[in-house]
């Protein structure tokens, strides 16, 4: 049994699982702010992400936080992160 809601394709099995299918979508973001925790200097604690128009400015996306997002981030950022960082300029 399926039904189609605003959230995706819901599928009921017989069983009694239930799988939500939703569509996706890829993106190339830059992460344009973070903040860290203060107990853990080299962990990311959430992250402000950006779409860079032609012109160098960038367009917020939205932020992101969890404990996914932490280790991501500071696996991206690990090298920088007690380094200070400049504004971008063009």
């Amino acid at each position: 049994m399926t039904r189609k809601v605003a959230e995706g394709l819901i599928i009921l099995l017989d069983s009694g699982l239930i799988y939500t299918l939703k569509p996706s979508a890829s993106i190339d973001a830059a992460i344009i702010v973070y903040t860290v925790k203060s107990d853990q200097a080299d962990m990311a604690r959430s992250i402000l992400l950006g779409l860079m128009h032609e012109d160098g400015q960038f367009q917020v996306l939205g932020r992101c936080g969890g404990p996914s997002i932490r280790v991501l981030a500071s696996t991206l950022l690990i090298d920088d992160l007690n380094q200070p960082r400049q504004a971008y300029t063009k």
